[in-house]
C-alpha cells in the first residue's frame, strides 16, 4: 500500500523570535515554512509490517490534490501549493509527475494569494483556485489546465467582491451535487 503526504520535519516549530511579543508560538504555526512540509511517500508491506519511505520533492509545499477518481488507486500527478516563508499565504502551485520525477510551477505574482487548487477531472482535468490579489483589493476565480500548470490559467472569472485568501475548496461535478439535493 502506498500513502503520498507531506513530511513535516518540524511539527511543533519553535515561536518565531520576530513576532509580536506573545504571538510566536501562533505565528510559527501559521508560517508553512515553519514545519518544513515536503512532498513525501511511504510504502507499507501489509504482509511483514516493514514501512519505506521516501522524498519526492525538496522543495515545501502543502495543501495537496490529485484527480479524485484515482483515490485509493496508482495515480502519476499530485498537485501543491507553495507559500511566501514567514506566512500562511499560497503564492504558486507545483504540478509534480510522481513517475519521472519531472515538475511545473505556476507562480501566482507579487501581491497574489491563493486558495488550495482542487482538481476537477475532465479530459486531462483542470485546478480552481480562488485568487485574492492584496495590491489591487480584488479576487478571482482562475482555472488552470492541469497538464500545463506552467501556462497559467485559462480562464479567469473576477469575483464580485474580494475575499480572504486561502480559503478551501472542494471540487464536486453535477452528479455529485445531484446526489445530495
Amino acid at each position: 500500500m502506498i500513502l503520498d503526504g507531506y513530511f513535516q520535519e518540524q511539527p511543533m516549530p519553535p515561536p518565531r523570535s520576530d513576532a509580536p511579543k506573545g504571538f510566536g508560538s501562533m505565528m510559527a504555526y501559521l508560517d508553512e515554512h515553519s514545519f518544513r512540509s515536503r512532498l513525501h511517500r511511504w510504502r507499507f508491506n501489509l504482509a511483514d509490517g516493514t514501512t519505506r519511505e521516501e522524498r519526492l520533492d525538496d522543495a515545501i509545499m502543502e495543501f495537496g490534490m490529485i484527480n479524485g477518481r484515482f483515490g485509493g488507486r496508482p495515480y502519476r500527478y499530485g498537485y501543491s501549493t507553495v507559500s511566501e516563508p514567514g506566512w500562511f499565504l499560497f503564492t504558486g502551485f507545483v504540478k509534480n509527475d510522481l513517475v519521472t520525477g519531472e515538475r511545473w510551477t505556476y507562480g501566482l505574482g507579487p501581491g497574489r494569494y491563493g486558495s488550495e487548487a482542487p482538481f476537477a477531472p475532465r479530459i486531462d482535468g483542470y485546478l480552481v483556485s480562488f485568487i485574492t490579489d492584496e495590491t489591487a483589493g480584488i479576487s478571482e476565480c482562475v482555472i488552470l489546465d492541469a497538464a500545463r500548470i506552467q501556462d497559467g490559467p485559462v480562464c479567469r472569472i473576477a469575483l464580485p467582491h474580494k475575499i480572504c485568501s486561502g480559503t478551501h475548496a472542494y471540487w464536486a461535478d453535477r452528479a455529485q451535487l445531484e446526489q445530495v439535493a
